[in-house]
Order: C-alpha cells, then sequence, then structure tokens
C-alpha cells in the first residue's frame, strides 16, 4: 500500500512540474523581445493557444526559451486549419501553408529567417494554381507562370530583382498565344 501510494505522490508532483508547458497565451507577458509564464523569471518554453469565444482554438504556437520555434497553426472559428506556419528563433523558417475557409490551399511560401526565400506557389479558391515561381529576399527573381482560374497559361516570364527580363508569353483564356514581349529592368523593349 505505501509503495502504491508513493508512486501515486511521484505521478502527481511530474505532472505539475513537466506538465505546466501549455498556457493560454493572454497569460504570457512580453518583455524585452520574449514571452514569459506569470511568476517566471525564465523565458517560457512550451505551447501556448489562444482561442474564439465559441470555444474553438484560434491559434497553437510553439517556444522555446521565449519566442516562437517549431509549428504554429492558425484556425478558421468554424475549426478548419488556415495556416500552418514554421518558427527558427522568433522568424518564419521553412514552409508557410495558408488555407481558403473551403479547405484548399492558398499559397505555399518557403522563408528563411523572416524572408520569402525559394518556391512560392499560390492557388485560387477552385484549386487551380494561380502563380508559382521563386522568391529571393522577398522579391520576385528567375521564372514565374501566372495561371487563369480555368487552369490555363496566362503569362509565363524571367524576373531579375522583382523587375520583368527577357523574353514575356502571355495567352488567351483559351489557351492561344497572344503577344511576346521582351522586357529590360521591367520596360518592354520589343
Amino acid at each position: 500500500m505505501m509503495r502504491f501510494f508513493s508512486i501515486s505522490l511521484l505521478v502527481i508532483i511530474s505532472l505539475f512540474s513537466f506538465g505546466q508547458t501549455e498556457l493560454n497565451i493572454d497569460k504570457l507577458s512580453y518583455q524585452d523581445g520574449l514571452m514569459y509564464a506569470p511568476g517566471a523569471t525564465e523565458p517560457f518554453t512550451g505551447n501556448a493557444y489562444s482561442g474564439y469565444s465559441n470555444g474553438n482554438i484560434f491559434n497553437e504556437i510553439t517556444y522555446e526559451n521565449g519566442v516562437a520555434h517549431g509549428k504554429s497553426i492558425t484556425y478558421f472559428e468554424t475549426g478548419k486549419v488556415q495556416s500552418v506556419e514554421t518558427f527558427s528563433e522568433g522568424m518564419y523558417h521553412g514552409t508557410v501553408v495558408s488555407y481558403y475557409s473551403n479547405g484548399n490551399i492558398e499559397s505555399s511560401l518557403t522563408y528563411d529567417k523572416d524572408y520569402m526565400n525559394g518556391v512560392a506557389t499560390y492557388y485560387y479558391e477552385n484549386g487551380q494554381k494561380q502563380s508559382e515561381g521563386v522568391y529571393d529576399d522577398c522579391k520576385y527573381e528567375g521564372v514565374w507562370s501566372f495561371w487563369y482560374d480555368n487552369g490555363q497559361l496566362e503569362k509565363k516570364g524571367n524576373y531579375h530583382k522583382a523587375l520583368e527580363e527577357g523574353a514575356w508569353e502571355f495567352y488567351s483564356k483559351d489557351g492561344k498565344l497572344m503577344k511576346k514581349l521582351t522586357y529590360e529592368a521591367g520596360q518592354v523593349i520589343n
């Protein structure tokens, strides 16, 4: 009996000692760029959440040493996922996926230390791809393609430092090539 009591007490102490890693974000305080739990002297490490008035979760986010680190999920009031983000040391890092309320993907963006760097894809609410290309320090870079909401290619061309560069092709909604233009530093030259 005494052994059962000792083990039970140890389990209860463990739950209170180590289980206090999930808090309502409203209870956290922001000081000097870091989040702290009530009465804590060390920055918060654990999961935080906030909610809608209907009781559904609005946001779940993981903190490490007082800054966002790991996955963050935001929800629509209906409970469907609105976005899934990854943080590293308080900055967007990795893939950030946003969703329409119907569940279709709105965008998939690649981040590196809070800057859009890498492949980016945008979608129409009907699920058709809207545009795709690469960002470099939050600027269009390289080949980008744009589509109509019916899935037909609208235009395609190259960017350099967010300005159109080189040959671009433009298509009608039924897929016919309408024109070709040549750009230099964002200006049409031919």
